[in-house]
């Protein structure tokens, strides 16, 4: 009889490991072809460097070998569509097959989905991640009003005429525009997915600006209001502003809560670490690209998706429901977008499938492993049925699976 104690010697199979092998069976690829491929090598150097060099090192040392980086894929294609004089929105491009657009959230790039283009690529997707409009390398015009969803979402339009159906994934800001785009452009819409970023029910007697007030996690949201305020803030240490935003669930420091805003002190970060470290899921690497990305662009544009409440809630009072296959992922340790705000989305989503990762943060992308990621998003048979991606089923997690896994 087991007394419940794992065997001495015998070593904890890695939850990486684990979900990992699953994600490669989806894909077809063999167990020798991974020995050949340096994961093996990958899983063992990144692991052995905890006991010598650290775990920050060793976490750096090991997605080295294990994920995918877009940055050494020959065939990815960076793009711009241009839709009106003076205007463009950039975005990269991975693979072939049905049409897949990734869209970010705040304060993000294409660059967040870093380990889901290949992998999705890989699955038989053809993979559009894009910069939204005022980020990265996308135009940025300087009129809040640019940023309304109704602005926003006549350029998703605009962009995918020559794709008949495309499927939309988003998370945050990103989920709420593919809710939008389905909900506005049903017949462009082949499926839809959202990653942290329910669809609110809209109450057209309530103020949105009163129901904000009214919400003490979403005061982040007041404080953006002021052009120029939130701006200086966060771009006067561009490396500060990450490493504080960029936590994953298992390094969040105490009290260190960016969106609880002190206004008697004047700003989100003020009373924060002036020198902290970098959370697990950002290596030094990735963080270089973000301040690289935010040292061209700034975040007028990223700050301004906040300031059009009035004007979005007056869109979203016309909401209806959905019929096309969709996907809602939530995440347990997300402090703003809480699972429980997405109760009640089957009377608006009837196909509604869900997926939940509970050790994860609201940076669902960089927080978990990117096959746990496209393990939900791929074999959601809801949201990907009838999808011709030729390649091998992989099993479904369900709830329980999920939390053996990331425990």
């Amino acid at each position: 009889m087991s007394n419940g104690r794992r065997p001495r010697g015998r070593p904890r199979t890695c939850w990486r490991d684990y979900v990992s092998r699953l994600a490669w069976e989806r894909l077809g690829i063999l167990p020798e072809e991974l020995e050949e491929d340096g994961w093996m090598d990958g899983w063992m150097d990144g692991w052995m460097d905890g006991w010598m060099d650290g775990w920050m090192v060793a976490q750096d040392n090991f997605n080295r070998c294990v994920y995918p980086d877009v940055h050494s894929c020959p065939v990815l294609t960076p793009s711009f569509l241009s839709f009106q004089p003076g205007v463009q929105i950039h975005y990269v491009e991975l693979g072939d097959g049905p049409p897949l657009c990734l869209c970010h959230g705040f304060p993000e790039s294409w660059f967040t989905w870093r380990y889901q283009i290949p992998a999705l690529a890989a699955a038989g997707f053809r993979v559009l991640a894009l910069d939204m409009k005022g980020y990265g390398d996308s135009t940025a015009p300087p009129d809040i009003e640019e940023y309304g969803q109704e602005e926003i979402c006549k350029v998703g339009l605009e962009r995918k005429k020559s794709i008949k159906w495309v499927t939309l994934i988003g998370h945050d800001w990103g989920g709420a525009f593919v809710w939008n785009m389905a909900q506005f452009y049903p017949e462009r819409v082949r499926a839809v997915a959202s990653l942290n970023t329910p669809l609110f029910p809209v109450d057209p007697n309530a103020d949105p600006m009163e129901r904000l007030r009214a919400l003490p996690i979403f005061d982040y949201q007041l404080y953006f209001q002021e052009p120029g305020v939130a701006e200086a803030e966060l771009e006067e240490d561009l490396r500060r502003t990450f490493k504080i935003m960029f936590r994953g669930h298992r390094d969040m420091v105490r009290n260190l809560c960016p969106v609880c805003v002190d206004f008697i002190a004047g700003g989100l970060l003020v009373g924060l670490p002036e020198d902290i470290p970098r959370s697990s899921i950002l290596s030094e690497s990735a963080l270089q690209v973000y301040v690289e990305q935010y040292e061209k662009s700034g975040f007028r544009g990223p700050l301004n998706w906040y300031r059009n409440v009035r004007r979005n809630w007056q869109l979203d009072v016309h909401s209806w429901e959905l019929h096309m296959p969709a996907l809602m992922v939530t995440a347990g340790k997300d402090i703003v977008l809480l699972p429980i705000f997405t109760k009640g989305m089957e009377d608006l989503i009837p196909k509604l499938t869900r997926g939940h990762i509970e050790e994860c943060s609201h940076w669902t992308q960089m927080d978990r492993c990117a096959m746990a990621v496209l393990g939900l998003l791929v074999t959601s048979s809801g949201v990907f049925h009838n999808i011709p991606v030729q390649v091998p089923k992989l099993h479904s997690f369900n709830d329980s699976q999920l939390s053996e896994v990331f425990n």
